[in-house]
């Protein structure tokens, strides 16, 4: 499944883009492992994949009315799949089966649903940082370096795992690396205008 998720390419569902951008997100922190796998330092933006798994699984803060990025429909923190509608991915035809879109035509999430474009609270009790699921995605595509973004630069993390800055493609970091800190990259990218 994972494999066919990687290849999906020009895909209706954004929830497939969206668990695309996280596997690619989670395998690039695994490769930036051998810096320091005799240390406890972070290898990669704190919790970026957390976030959108926390998506992907449809909780808060991504909740919302009449639609949703949950795929893991019952909740048991793995994917099933089989080659009919029967699990939550029918890897005959490449797709999650359930619901996204709260009962409009289709199972898809689109654009145009809350799940993609309204914008939740991310940062708990300071309550002045928000992002939509779009944003999420552009979150993880800034990490893999995806030709979405653009190439004005992408969201990159110390050797140490320590600082979390934004690169701006060419020559040098943009701005004051952060301490990498639960969530800090949203700052990062609020502040290069990802989000």
């Amino acid at each position: 499944m994972g494999e066919q998720i990687l290849a999906a390419d020009n895909v209706a569902d954004l929830r497939m883009k969206m668990a695309k951008e996280a596997i690619a997100a989670q395998l690039n922190i695994n490769n930036m492992a051998g810096d320091s796998t005799a240390t406890n330092n972070l290898e990669g933006p704190n919790n970026l994949t957390g976030e959108a798994a926390m998506w992907l699984r449809g909780v808060g803060p991504y909740t919302y009315s009449g639609s949703t990025g949950r795929i893991d429909t019952n909740g048991d923190g793995i994917i099933s799949e089989s080659g009919s509608n029967n699990a939550e991915f029918n890897k005959n035809s490449g797709v999650f089966t359930s619901d996204a879109n709260g009962g409009v035509s289709g199972l898809n999430l689109t654009p145009s649903l809350a799940a993609w474009i309204q914008k939740v609270d991310i940062d708990g009790a300071a309550g002045s940082l928000t992002a939509s699921g779009a944003d999420l995605l552009h979150a993880l595509q800034s990490f893999n370096g995806g030709a979405e973004v653009g190439d004005e630069g992408h969201l990159v993390v110390a050797p140490q795992g320590s600082k979390v800055a934004w690169y701006d493609g060419t020559v040098d970091i943009v701005g004051v690396p952060v301490s990498n800190t639960a969530d800090s990259f949203w700052s990062v990218l609020e502040a290069h205008n990802v989000i």
